[in-house]
């Protein structure tokens, strides 16, 4: 009980923080945004915080659909909630809760071929990927 509190706390304070940039409407979705599924592959990646890597060439690390993400190794998480925003400058950010307590926040980078996804467990930020869809 405690976990499910903390995420959903992580939620409702990464969702005032998009919601922060232009004040946008805030909507959920059934499944993940169409334009993210596909494979991803990864171009750069950040662990806790640390320095940016590149990854040459790009590495295929996930397969997402509408309800569920298959991870290159194996592991399956199915989608519980899923919220689309967009900022200011008209960035869709989705904010997708699994089933695992997981939470991703998926932003569409300006201007390139790219998204952000950054990887939130245990109440805070433990990971960033860059990554394109195919």
């Amino acid at each position: 009980m405690k976990k499910s509190v903390g995420v959903l706390l992580a939620v409702v304070m990464l969702l005032a923080s998009t919601l922060a940039y232009g004040k946008p409407k805030a909507v959920e979705r059934l499944g993940i945004d169409p334009v993210l599924h596909g494979i991803w592959y990864a171009h750069m990646t950040s662990q806790n915080g640390g320095k940016a890597k590149a990854i040459n060439p790009p590495e295929a690390i996930c397969k997402v659909g509408a309800s569920k993400v298959t991870m290159a190794g194996g592991d399956t998480y199915k989608v519980v909630k899923v919220m689309i925003t967009t900022g200011k400058k008209g960035e869709t950010a989705n904010v997708i809760l699994f089933d695992n307590s997981a939470m991703w926040a998926v932003t569409k980078i300006p201007k390139q071929p790219y998204y952000l996804v950054q990887v939130f467990g245990n109440d805070k930020e433990i990971a960033r990927f860059m990554v394109s869809v195919r």
